[in-house]
């Protein structure tokens, strides 16, 4: 996954979070059918903003946008100081009545990746969890992206992710790899290239041998 630096302009400094208190993840929708980045901070300005107050935007063709990250954010009421945003373009309350499954995978993967970099984050909802409000919409596929599990052609990358963390097991109980914590958020959040089937093809021939020595 990659994730696209803005180059928006502040009105003022933007302010760290304190990962540590950070315990939930808000999915929003942009309320708009095709506002992007520099629309929304547009829109952000004028309310007297920073600018743009979400965290992350994932855009309808998969494009994965940093917005203010982890920066303290302007987007759940009363909740913006221990949660991250991830908000998604299009209008899921009306015009836009399914997501694209590129948008929906490349939201799964930015809510694996914000999860395995921030662990204190517990619960992963709709802005609709904290605030009276019918945000994310309700064409948005919340149940759904809550499973974290990715749809159509993705379907086959997670089947090989499953084999991995199976093989992973193995490897463990086996003696032959350390620090299985670090090799299982590695693989659920893609931060190695193909450790899947690295993990996957160390694991066949350790079996393979032991099968020789039999």
């Amino acid at each position: 996954m990659e994730i696209i630096k803005n180059n928006l302009k502040w009105t003022k400094p933007l302010s760290p979070y304190r990962l540590n208190e950070i315990d939930g993840l808000a999915l929003h929708h942009m309320d708009h059918p095709t506002w992007g980045l520099e629309e929304a901070h547009a829109e952000h300005l004028k309310r007297g903003w920073s600018g743009f107050g979400y965290g992350w935007l994932v855009m309808k063709d998969g494009w994965v946008i940093e917005g203010r990250g982890f920066n303290f954010g302007a987007h759940t009421a009363d909740h913006n100081g221990h949660l991250l945003s991830v908000v998604f373009q299009g209008d899921y309350d009306g015009k836009d009545k399914e997501m694209p499954d590129v948008q929906f995978n490349a939201g799964i993967e930015l809510v694996k990746w914000l999860k395995y970099k921030v662990p204190t984050i517990k619960v992963v909802d709709g802005h609709r969890h904290w605030r009276p409000t019918a945000c994310p919409g309700i064409y948005f596929p919340l149940q759904e992206m809550k499973s974290l599990k990715l749809r159509g052609e993705k379907m086959a990358i997670s089947e090989a992710k499953q084999k991995a963390l199976a093989d992973l097991q193995y490897l463990q109980k086996t003696g032959r790899i350390n620090s299985p914590d670090y090799w299982h958020n590695n693989i659920v959040a893609n931060t190695t290239p193909n450790l899947e089937y690295l993990i996957v093809g160390y694991a066949k021939e350790v079996r393979k041998n032991e099968s020789g020595n039999a």
